[in-house]
């Protein structure tokens, strides 16, 4: 089962909603769990490539934080999407920490945001696994492919915004 995660708009020009491919009956709540998770993280992988793409991005593990970071489990899938390494850090909140580092920057308490003082504690690390990372490479090339073969079909289902 596929899972497009864009039930608060896309990254894509065309307009896309949320979406679950290949629903069957006997499907039950965890293979639906599942395919939203997998959806987040292949949409991720999308976001990823786009930028290794434009700027130079070496081997380096991917930092993970938020509401995935959480659980252990969606955090090893997106090491498997991403095939890198994933660190789960401490930090609860990016864009407050983000804000946090470039304020200490601008007074002097740290030399730049890659100060070693501002590095956050690492809570685990996960390595992408050779059988999931092929599989998730065939799931993100069908994620792909459905996206560019949805995107008429969303246009014609563009609604006007909800009603308040």
């Amino acid at each position: 089962m596929l899972f497009h995660p864009f039930v608060y708009g896309s990254p894509h020009p065309r307009p896309a909603s949320g979406t679950f491919l290949g629903l069957r009956g006997w499907h039950g709540r965890g293979h639906l769990l599942r395919a939203l998770m997998e959806g987040v993280v292949l949409n991720h992988r999308w976001h990823v490539d786009a930028l290794c793409s434009k700027l130079p991005v070496t081997g380096a593990a991917a930092r993970l934080t938020g509401g995935a970071a959480h659980s252990a489990v969606w955090s090893q899938m997106f090491a498997d999407a991403l095939r890198r390494p994933v660190v789960v850090t401490d930090v609860q909140e990016s864009a407050a920490r983000g804000a946090e580092l470039l304020a200490a920057t601008a007074v002097g308490l740290l030399d730049d945001v890659t100060d070693p003082r501002a590095t956050p504690a690492a809570l685990r690390r996960h390595e992408p696994r050779p059988d999931r990372v092929a599989v998730l490479d065939e799931a993100y090339a069908v994620y792909r492919e459905a996206l560019e073969a949805l995107g008429p079909i969303w246009a014609r289902l563009d609604a006007p915004e909800a009603p308040e």
